[in-house]
């Protein structure tokens, strides 16, 4: 099972002649219920000793973590560092990479399943509405509208979010 869905695992050892290395190969068949195509995931490892399973969970593992630092650079800014310090260069990496992880674990939280561009947009919301609440002077009153305004509410913090909620 991957997913949810019927798979066909096979496993061998061959030898990799441009690596001039055995190489344990796996190949994952995805069954598909209508049977127009069929998707085929090839995994392979240097170790010969690891079961099909291992190579499959530390290739899974290995794209989550890609995506982590994709996003990390994309959207909080791994790579814009500008210190020459080493203590302060790990801070910088650290705090950009934590900020992926509270985004993710927020919407995790909230039952959303929110890309890291709509967790960020959705907090740059929050902090548009509180901001313009607050140079207004006053809070709208609770108790008028309270279905209309939550209405609205609601859209502008979701405006332009990509995944619907």
């Amino acid at each position: 099972m991957w997913d949810n869905q019927e798979v066909i695992v096979r496993s061998t050892v061959v030898n990799a002649v441009s690596l001039k290395r055995n190489v344990k190969v796996v190949i994952v068949d995805f069954e598909d219920s209508d049977k127009k195509a069929q998707t085929r995931k090839i995994f392979f490892s240097t170790n010969c000793e690891m079961s099909a399973q291992d190579v499959i969970d530390i290739y899974r593992s290995r794209f989550q973590i890609e995506f982590l630092f994709r996003d990390a650079k994309q959207f909080t800014g791994l790579n814009h560092c500008q210190a020459r310090n080493e203590q302060a260069m790990d801070f910088a990496f650290n705090l950009s990479l934590a900020a992926i992880n509270v985004a993710k674990a927020f919407a995790k939280e909230q039952n959303l399943n929110l890309s890291i561009a709509d967790s960020k947009l959705l907090m740059h919301n929050a902090m548009m509405i509180q901001r313009f609440l607050s140079a207004f002077g006053e809070i709208p009153n609770p108790h008028k509208n309270q279905g209309l305004k939550e209405h609205y509410f609601k859209e502008l913090m979701l405006f332009g979010l990509k995944s619907a909620v």
